[in-house]
């Protein structure tokens, strides 16, 4: 990863003999040893690689300072994104309006039918 002076990681662009070279063909790994060589992929998106970057950081610099780190319950790739967590909750919120509508309508419906009785066929 290559890093803009505001801290932030400079999309497609990575370092090859010293330069910067873009690559949008690229994938994006985190990489530590432990004490072997490991690495894990974590996508193709700058800022989702980021976003995996800190919180492994985080944990090999405490289990660095002696820490013994508890690993998530979920991994990264059982959790849900953001958008999909907005669509649903959007289809439960029109799901919840439909029923209140159907509610008030159904009251006025029911009354009629116990005022007047059930509709004559033809």
């Amino acid at each position: 990863m290559v890093f803009a002076a505001n801290g932030r990681v400079k999309p497609n662009v990575v370092f090859v003999k010293g330069k910067e070279e873009r690559h949008p063909e690229g994938q994006y790994y985190i990489e530590w040893r432990d004490p072997k060589r490991k690495r894990e992929k974590v996508g193709t998106d700058a800022a989702e690689a980021d976003a995996h970057r800190r919180p492994k950081e985080a944990e090999l610099a405490a289990i660095n300072h002696g820490a013994i780190v508890a690993k998530p319950a979920l991994d990264a790739s059982s959790r849900r994104r953001l958008i999909a967590a907005i669509d649903e909750y959007l289809t439960d919120v029109k799901l919840k309006e439909q029923i209140n509508k159907a509610r008030e309508l159904r009251t006025p419906l029911d009354v009629r039918l116990l005022l007047d009785g059930p509709p004559l066929l033809p």
